[in-house]
């Protein structure tokens, strides 16, 4: 961050290993001499337009950022990497590299060139990586690449290229990887690709391919990943991908294929990945897979599929991830999954472990819809039609884990229905209208851990509901229209530590129904009808506890007096008036405490005297007119508070002003020197403590919304005495920060002055040895 303009590297010594001269204003780099440890050059923004004589160069790591195009480049034959990336070049002329025989790696990405002139990598023929990608290229010609036999990659994605010129690669010999991705290519033929036996990626996607005509692909004998996803083909043709035999890869995503015809994938007998996602077919014939006998992974997600009858799954053998998302299947063809080997299901099943059937048009499951899925893992079956599920519809599915049936139309869970499941750990059900479940539908899921029954209709639950699942850990029944809650119902639930109820009808909650829950550690009831709550008693891990949007108007002391283990804890949005001083008694690891949008009138400091872990403390929106934030800090380990303040009646300025930097979303950050002492009056305040306020874009503080509220108003009483004492402190504060700004420069200049008296006394004393010494 300089200003030099020339540099003659001369005058650096030759033991030099880095140079560092980026951010100058450089135009001329001469004269470097022999400098055989140098490894490092960095001349990143500057304005450079000539570098000469430069030797001895292992690798320029750092791109020149130059202002104007650099008009000539004479670099060292050791040079082994030259990025040039990012700056103005237009054109690539015949001896601009020259002299540069070892170079290994070219970066010219992201110029302006537009033409490669004939013969400009004559003097690199070693390299092995050239990034032309991000210029402006609109053809590639017989003569561009000519003497780069060792390259082994090229690429040249997000140019313009339209045209490529027949065997314009042929001299490529070596080359792996070739992207020509984001271009304007709209034809292929065979002879585009001659002379490239090597190459094993080719990267085509986003053009605006058409067509492709046979026997296109069949020099590229070692290819295994060919990407023409994002183009316009509207078939593939008979024969494309017949000369692809070692090809695993293959990506036609996003193209305007309408039907997949016998014989479209001849050839490709080692894929293993084939995606189809996102055309439009609407049709596949029994021969459509024919000859893919390795294919693991099959994507056909958003075509337009009616239906799979004809599709013979049972072929593939090889086949474990299938996914018919998002297309319009009304039912699964009987049996499309058995027989995968042969005649004989007790010997042989599929080896499928993920289906994906989301997002279609299925209104029922049967019985034999699964057969022959017995090493299927996940099934995911989420926003269908679904209202009929048959008896025993998943009995074939034995190691199933992961049944997503949400956003249905289901509206009873019966014991039959997910019957034998019995390694099935996640089991989602959300968003249907689930209003009866069975008192022992879940009784043989013994190895479920997570249960999502939320978004539904239900009211009721047996004591037993869940007496089958001992290994649950989540349960959600969330947004439901349950009001009661059986003393038992998660008595034999002894690791769940996640349960969600917010957002149901619950008016009582004093029945012990929490009870025996030692592994909870998330309890949300937020949004609910309660208006009293009973002691919380067995829940010794419960860290976190959600009672917002309730009707809650007075909580006794002991009510949070058993949760030792408790760090947030939300009141916000219920009636509460007032608080009992010593309700927080036993809750030393609080460090979240929201109490907006309540009734408050007053509320003592000493409410917080054992929080020594408080970070956030939101009291907005209630009927507050005073109080001492300092005391509240002082009783806790930290230095600062995060507060809300807003919407409350303080008769203070100092307040005031920190309620207008605090909102919904950000804290204000109190801090408090330590030697304030919490016994003294607010007015002896100014003299020891400084009080100050930063919005939460300062990262001191976060917005926290575990859900979202509708906020109500709330409030905090009057103390005159006390909010004057208040101003008055806050107009000390000003004039303690005055005075101390006033003191800083004093004091400055007062070092300044002995630092030279101590100077002065050091050079008499030495002075007067030497006299005494000479003498």
């Amino acid at each position: 961050f300089n200003k030099i303009t020339k540099i003659d590297l001369s005058i650096f010594p030759s033991s030099l290993q880095v140079l560092d001269l980026a951010s100058n204003e450089i135009v001329t780099v001469t004269s470097w001499p022999s400098m055989k440890n140098v490894f490092y050059l960095n001349l990143q923004g500057n304005h450079i337009r000539v570098v000469v004589t430069i030797t001895e160069i292992f690798s320029i790591f750092q791109p020149f950022n130059s202002g104007a195009p650099i008009q000539s480049i004479h670099l060292a034959e050791n040079l082994i990497e030259l990025n040039l990336e990012n700056n103005y070049l237009a054109e690539l002329k015949g001896d601009f590299f020259n002299g540069m025989s070892k170079l290994r790696v070219l970066k010219l990405q992201s110029n302006s060139i537009t033409d490669i002139i004939p013969g400009s990598f004559t003097h690199v023929s070693a390299l092995e990586q050239l990034y032309l990608s991000n210029n402006s290229l609109t053809q590639v010609k017989q003569t561009d690449f000519t003497g780069l036999s060792k390259l082994s990659q090229l690429h040249l994605a997000k140019n313009k290229i339209k045209n490529l010129s027949a065997s314009c690669f042929k001299d490529l010999e070596s080359l792996l990887v070739l992207d020509l991705s984001e271009n304007e290519l709209v034809r292929l033929k065979d002879t585009h690709f001659s002379g490239l036996i090597k190459v094993n990626h080719l990267h085509l996607q986003n053009n605006h391919i058409y067509e492709i005509r046979p026997r296109t692909f069949r020099a590229l004998r070692a290819l295994f990943r060919l990407d023409l996803s994002h183009n316009r083909l509207p078939d593939l043709g008979k024969d494309s991908f017949m000369f692809l035999p070692l090809v695993t890869e293959l990506n036609l995503e996003y193209n305007n294929l309408s039907q997949i015809t016998d014989g479209d994938f001849n050839g490709l007998s080692s894929v293993i990945s084939l995606n189809l996602a996102n055309n439009r077919i609407i049709h596949l014939s029994e021969q459509t897979f024919v000859g893919t006998k390795k294919l693991k992974n099959l994507i056909l997600r958003n075509n337009e599929l009616p239906s799979l009858a004809d599709v013979p799954f049972k072929t593939l053998s090889s086949l474990t991830k299938l996914d018919i998302s998002e297309n319009h299947l009304t039912s699964l063809g009987q049996g499309i999954f058995s027989n995968t080997y042969g005649t004989n299901l007790t010997k042989s099943s599929s080896g499928l472990a993920n289906l994906n059937l989301s997002n279609n048009l299925l209104t029922s499951i049967q019985e034999i819809d699964f057969l022959g899925l017995s090493n299927l893992i996940e099934l995911h079956m989420q926003s269908n039609r679904i209202q009929r599920m048959d008896k025993g519809s998943f009995t074939s599915l034995q190691s199933l884990k992961h049944l997503d049936l949400s956003n249905n139309l289901i509206t009873t869970i019966k014991t039959e229905t997910i019957a034998g499941l019995t390694s099935l750990t996640n089991l989602y059900l959300q968003s249907n209208g689930i209003s009866n479940v069975s008192s022992d539908a879940f009784q043989n899921l013994g190895s479920l851990v997570m249960l999502d029954l939320s978004n539904n209709s239900i009211a009721k639950l047996s004591e037993s509901a869940f007496s089958g699942c001992t290994k649950l850990v989540g349960l959600d029944l969330s947004t439901n229209l349950i009001d009661d809650l059986q003393p038992k119902l998660f008595q034999n639930l002894p690791q769940l530590t996640l349960l969600h109820l917010q957002n149901n009808f619950l008016s009582n909650i004093t029945n012990g129904c929490f009870e025996g829950l030692s592994s909870l550690q998330l309890l949300n009831l937020t949004d609910n009808a309660i208006e009293e709550i009973s002691d919380f008693k067995g829940l010794s891990s419960l860290n976190s506890l959600y009672l917002r949007k309730n009707r809650i108007h007075k909580l006794s002391p002991t009510s949070f007096r058993d949760l030792e283990e408790l760090v947030l804890l939300g009141l916000s949005s219920n009636d509460i008036k007032s608080l009992d001083e010593s309700i927080f008694y036993n809750l030393t690891n609080l460090a979240d405490i929201d109490l907006s949008h309540n009734h408050l009138t007053e509320l003592e400091e000493s409410t917080f005297a054992t929080q020594k872990n408080l970070v956030f403390l939101d009291l907005h929106s209630n009927q507050l007119t005073c109080i001492d934030p300092c005391e509240i800090i002082t009783y806790s380990h930290h230095y600062t508070i995060n507060f809300k303040f807003h919407g409350n009646l303080w008769n203070c300025t100092l307040l005031r002003e920190m309620a207008r930097d605090s909102t919904d979303d950000f804290y204000v950050n109190v801090r408090c020197d330590r030697k304030a002492s919490k016994t003294k009056a607010m007015r002896d305040f100014s003299t020891d403590t400084i009080v100050s306020s930063s919005s939460n874009q300062n990262a001191n503080f976060r917005p926290f919304k575990p859900d979202k509220d509708v906020h109500n108003g709330n409030n905090f009483s009057d103390s005159t005495v006390f909010s004057q004492l208040l101003r008055d402190f806050e107009e000390a504060h000003q004039r303690r920060y005055s005075d101390l700004v006033r003191l800083f420069n004093n004091f400055k200049q007062e070092i300044v002055i002995l630092n030279a008296i101590i100077i002065v006394i050091i050079f008499v004393i030495l002075f007067l040895i030497c006299v005494r010494h000479v003498k």
